[in-house]
């Protein structure tokens, strides 16, 4: 029987709780001149939980804490947990308390992170409560310019991207996940592939297919420039196949047109 309890069954009655969990993310927040450090953390069994530490406790924690490692944490509050862009969807939080303490523990699996993935559907359908942050796969398609906006009298950074749904994209990732194997398997054999990086980076591998690629950064010429080009290259030849087939004709009369191949903008490039 584990000596740990479930972070299900916090509850604000106590404080001598003692809990084993990782630290998904760690963050100093500032808001309205307060300094405070935030934390999500996730247990054995998948539940995560947001946890709060007022100012006059981060030097005495901050050293203890980082993200990915696994911690013993016993005797704090647990609170409400409100307001707007929580990070998890437990009715509560942690507060660490001057009882508080953290201690070092074997790590969780490598496989528990927390995820709880939704479905595109239930965005655009207006399903989901506004109020919680999610997680969600998909593929960047397209990334737009970081905006400067002014909240609460502060200027912030907000930076809009699209994603494609699973139905249509490929993502290609490393971690052998449950979360993500479902994902994998239903996704087309294109060429689209995406790389995962550091949260703090953002790389896009190739968001063209080849295809793509070819007919549109591909130099284009007629059949006459080409027969009178010097240098050995590719070319999209910019012409229809009727105008082709003439351009060869003219150019060199002893080639037979059925005997062409033509190559379009809606056939696949090998």
């Amino acid at each position: 029987m584990s000596t740990f309890t479930s972070l299900t069954a916090l509850k604000p009655f106590k404080t001598q709780w003692r809990i084993r969990v990782k630290i998904l993310k760690l963050w100093k927040l500032y808001l309205n001149g307060i300094e405070t450090m935030e934390m999500v953390v996730v247990d054995e069994l998948n539940q995560t939980m947001h946890v709060s530490m007022k100012k006059q406790f981060i030097k005495k924690f901050e050293n203890l804490l980082e993200e990915g490692t696994t911690k013993i944490i016993t005797n704090f509050q647990v609170t409400h947990n409100g307001g707007k862009f929580r990070t998890t969807s437990h009715v509560y939080k942690i507060q660490f308390a001057a009882t508080t303490s953290v201690r070092p523990s074997e790590d969780l699996d490598a496989t528990i992170l927390g995820l709880k993935l939704v479905n595109f559907a239930d965005i655009h359908e207006g399903k989901l409560n506004p109020d919680f942050l999610i997680d969600i796969v998909g593929q960047i398609v397209s990334i737009g310019e970081a905006e400067i906006l002014n909240v609460n009298k502060k200027q912030t950074k907000r930076l809009t991207m699209t994603l494609r749904d699973t139905s249509s994209s490929i993502l290609m990732t490393d971690p052998d996940l449950p979360e993500i194997n479902p994902f994998r398997n239903r996704l087309p054999k294109d060429d689209v592939t995406f790389s995962y990086t550091h949260p703090n980076q953002l790389t896009i591998v190739n968001s063209v297919s080849i295809r793509d690629d070819f007919f549109l950064h591909t130099p284009r010429r007629t059949i006459s420039e080409i027969f009178g080009a010097s240098e050995l290259a590719m070319e999209v030849v910019n012409q229809t196949a009727v105008q082709l087939t003439e351009s060869v004709e003219e150019t060199t009369p002893d080639v037979k047109s059925e005997k062409m191949g033509f190559i379009t903008p809606d056939e696949q490039v090998h």
